[in-house]
Order: C-alpha cells, then sequence, then structure tokens
C-alpha cells in the first residue's frame, strides 16, 4: 500500500525520560514559538510564592532569585506583597523576606525582556499582608509610571496571542484593583480547593480559568498527610487540562504545606513533585496549562526535569523543523502505533524510519502525530 510518511527533524535532543537535554532551550524557550499560539493554550512551568527565598520553617518555598528562576524556563511567578515603609514588600503570609516589589521583581524582569524580547512573563500578583487599601494604592503608583507600564500587557483576551505578548508582563491581579488596571484580575479565587471562574480585563473580554491550590494537606495536629488527595487533585486538572479544547487557563499548584504534622513546603515539595514528574512521564506531553511548583530550582524535588519536561510540552508550536524526508512510493513499508509502540512492517526501509524501531511513542500532539524518541533526536512523526 502507498502511504506518505512525514517526519520532522527537531532541532535538538530530547531524552526518552525526564532530562535536561532539552528540544527548547529555557532560557529562550517561547522565542522558538510560533507567535499565533493563543496564550492560554501554552503549557507553563511556574513558581508558588516566587519571592519567599528566605524565612523560618514553613515560609520559605524558592532557593533562587527571580533572574535565576527566568533564565531556568520559569514563565509565571506567584508575588505576595504587603505595604512596608512606602513600598510594596515581598512577604510569605506574615513573614517578610525584606525584598520589595519595585526592586527586586520589576527590575529582574524589565532586564530579562530587555535582554530576550520574544519571552513573556505571567505574573500573578496578591495582597497577602497589611493594609489592603495602603497596598492597592501602592500599586496602582507603581504600575500606572510610565517606565513600568511600557513593560505591561494592555488587553488581555481569550484570544490574546503569544506575539502579542512577547516582550510583556502580563499581570493577572487576585486583588481587583479599582483603576484602569492593565492585564486581568481573577474574579474571585477560592481557598484550599479546585474550582473554575473568570479572569477579568478592563480593556479585554473575560477569559475562563480552573484552578487547583488544595495547599493545606493535613487536619489537625500530628494528623496523617494527605499526599494522595493532592497528588489526586493535581493530576485531575493535568487531565482536565490535557482534554480540553476551548480557550481557558489551567492554574495547577503543586505546593502545599502541612505544618501542624511538622512537614512544610519543602517537605511536601520533595515527596509531591518526583510522583508528578512520573505521572507526566507516563502521560506523555501535551497541553497541561501553567503548572506552578516549590523549590523549582532544587533537584531533589525534581524542579529542574518537570521544568524542562513542561517546556517541552510546547514543541508542537515550534518553528525550529529544520528537515523533512518524505517516503512517497515505497509499498514495501507500513508504520504503526500499537500499545505505545513503533511496528513497521515491510523489508525496504529508508535508515531515518528504521531508527523508530520498536521505540516508545513519548506523546500525542493531534490525531496521527506522535513524538517519538530515539538516542539522539526526537522525531514528530504523522503518520
Amino acid at each position: 500500500m502507498k502511504k506518505i510518511f512525514t517526519f520532522l527533524f527537531v532541532l535538538s535532543i530530547f531524552s526518552n525520560s525526564f532530562s535536561q537535554n532539552n528540544s527548547l532551550s529555557p532560557g529562550t524557550w517561547m522565542s522558538s514559538l510560533k507567535g499565533d499560539i493563543k496564550l492560554c493554550k501554552l503549557t507553563i512551568p511556574g513558581t508558588h510564592d516566587t519571592g519567599a527565598t528566605s524565612g523560618a520553617f514553613g515560609a520559605k518555598c524558592q532557593t533562587a532569585s527571580i533572574s535565576e528562576q527566568l533564565e531556568s524556563g520559569i514563565r509565571f511567578l506567584d508575588i505576595r506583597l504587603e505595604p512596608k515603609s512606602d513600598k510594596l514588600g515581598i512577604c510569605h503570609g506574615i513573614v517578610s523576606m525584606g525584598t520589595f516589589f519595585e526592586e527586586d521583581v520589576l527590575i529582574p524582569c524589565k532586564q530579562f525582556l530587555n535582554d530576550n524580547p520574544d519571552e513573556t512573563i505571567i505574573m500573578s500578583i496578591k495582597h497577602e499582608n497589611g493594609d489592603q487599601s495602603q497596598y492597592l494604592s501602592l500599586l496602582e503608583a507603581v504600575l500606572t509610571d510610565t517606565e513600568n507600564q511600557i513593560y505591561l500587557l494592555k488587553s488581555l483576551t481569550p484570544t490574546t496571542t503569544l506575539d502579542q505578548a512577547r516582550g510583556k508582563i502580563v499581570c493577572l491581579h487576585r486583588n481587583t484593583p479599582g483603576w484602569d488596571y492593565y492585564g486581568g484580575a481573577f474574579n474571585g479565587f477560592s481557598d484550599n480547593t479546585t474550582f473554575s471562574n473568570n479572569i477579568n480585563s478592563r480593556y479585554g473580554t473575560p477569559t475562563s480559568f480552573s484552578a487547583q491550590d488544595y495547599y493545606s494537606i493535613s487536619s489537625g495536629l500530628f494528623a496523617s498527610i494527605d499526599y494522595s488527595g493532592k497528588l489526586s487533585a493535581i493530576t485531575s486538572l493535568l487531565t482536565n487540562a490535557k482534554n480540553n479544547s476551548s480557550d481557558k487557563w489551567f492554574f495547577n499548584f503543586l505546593s502545599a504545606t502541612a505544618l501542624t504534622s511538622a512537614a512544610g513546603p519543602e517537605t511536601i515539595a520533595k515527596k509531591i513533585g518526583p510522583q508528578v514528574a512520573s505521572w507526566l512521564s507516563e502521560s506523555g506531553t501535551g497541553f497541561y496549562g501553567v503548572v506552578i511548583m516549590d523549590f523549582a530550582n532544587s533537584t531533589n524535588t525534581s524542579g529542574p526535569a518537570l521544568t524542562d519536561f513542561l517546556i517541552n510540552c510546547n514543541i508542537n508550536y515550534s518553528s525550529q523543523i529544520i528537515n523533512e524526508i518524505q517516503d512517497k512510493e515505497d509499498d514495501c513499508m507500513e508504520v504503526i502505533v500499537e500499545n505505545n509502540y513503533i511496528k513497521i512492517k515491510g523489508t525496504d526501509i529508508i535508515p531515518e524510519i528504521y531508527n523508530l524501531l520498536g521505540k516508545r511513542v513519548y506523546g500525542q500532539l493531534s490525531s496521527g502525530i506522535y513524538i517519538v524518541k530515539t538516542e539522539n533526536r526526537t522525531y514528530k512523526i504523522k503518520i
């Protein structure tokens, strides 16, 4: 039978499992993507309590600075603020970090975008502590300053594309501002559960979203820790995202704490991170929304591996395809996918196809389009 087989060679190497050998470079991965993809359809690695890099037990959630996080591929930042000394201090709950939004968040973000104008940063901004009216007044002054405002995406809609957001910060406010804010504002953010709602915009149409933030996973003093419930909540939303076809955001927090059972964010991350990594490895690449981690730069939480995997879920939007081989006339050859493995029938097999014999299908991008990996290359194969 006659068939046309198209093999699209991806520019660099993918490993057979979780690895830091990327097809998309972490520091500039968005620059490799086609600009017409809708922003809400990207799989994006993020950090929970992005600026919480110090503090006593339960307060610290990250080890890397914002610049280091961005360079490692993180593109969603969760910024928690309090009014402090007539500025906006970074905090986690009542614990102040001794750093500030103006200097320690905006400056490195703007510098990163200056250096990498094809990237974008999604930034959730939340009032965490102190007087809320003072917080909103200080935030308005900072974000409406012309030197900062030029870096902000003005209009957020369900169809906002990556090209429209390149070089910009997409602000997502957890507390609705009283001014004509840029970006979006969550129309409510339910506590300690999975829920759906809208992101409103002063200059755009509402965008629907679903979020999972089951963060308190111990019910009392020295009670058992509900790791299985947390993992179930995470994988349920990952599955929902993968099966979703609408223009919808998904925000999935891997972070949690169980302080009453003597388990802080790092303890939880060391347990949950590897389990999520294993689940994703089995499930394969696809759309998973925004996946938000504690200790994202720590190997003992599988943070770097998770980040790399999530980045490469966007490989089907990559413009880095460099070669195409078509076998248009071979009657003796048939390539099939059976039980997640590539099988080849026939004897007249060109080397590029022979390399795929017996290889596991790493993920399905769409109907008939598969990701297959050999030791040295990743193939996007259309059957």
